[in-house]
């Protein structure tokens, strides 16, 4: 089946890593297996944690959050106002577990208790957060980094 997506989108790369070397070699070499010379084989080699610094790790993220901005604009533009500013402040905090109280719904200026229940509960539904043990947290963390940065 996935060789068949494969064949019938040309114009989409796909990427087969993995730490088992002897089985990907075998799946894209071996005559018998359906993924047969099917595409290039490239052997990558670790990455010099020497040349891995704090500086370099931000900047990768920034460039990734550039990359998908277009997306999250979008998801922007799909959510009503309050939905977007509890969202942006679940981001910001980290996570909440008292997302209806005083203090968060102030602080943030999220509006009356009700219309936040109503924003989580789309939010929920959109899968745009998810809740964990007690606390909601935003699915996409390179999103939820977007908007602490806003």
């Amino acid at each position: 089946m996935l060789r068949s997506y494969v064949q019938q989108n040309p114009n989409i790369h796909f990427i087969f890593s993995g730490s088992n070397k002897h089985l990907l070699l075998s799946m894209f070499s071996n005559y018998g297996r359906p993924f047969y010379q099917s595409g290039e084989i490239m052997y990558l080699n670790r990455l010099n944690s020497e040349i891995i610094s704090k500086e370099l790790i931000y900047k990768v993220l920034d460039d990734i959050l550039i990359e998908r901005e277009y997306i999250y604009y979008n998801y922007r533009n799909l959510l009503t106002s309050n939905q977007f500013q509890l969202l942006k402040a679940i981001a910001k905090e980290s996570g909440v577990t008292q997302y209806s109280s005083k203090e968060f719904i102030g602080k943030y200026k999220l509006g009356t208790p009700s219309s936040v229940n109503r924003s989580l509960t789309t939010l929920l539904d959109k899968e745009m957060i998810y809740e964990e043990s007690g606390i909601y947290k935003v699915y996409d963390l390179f999103f939820a980094n977007w908007l602490m940065k806003r």
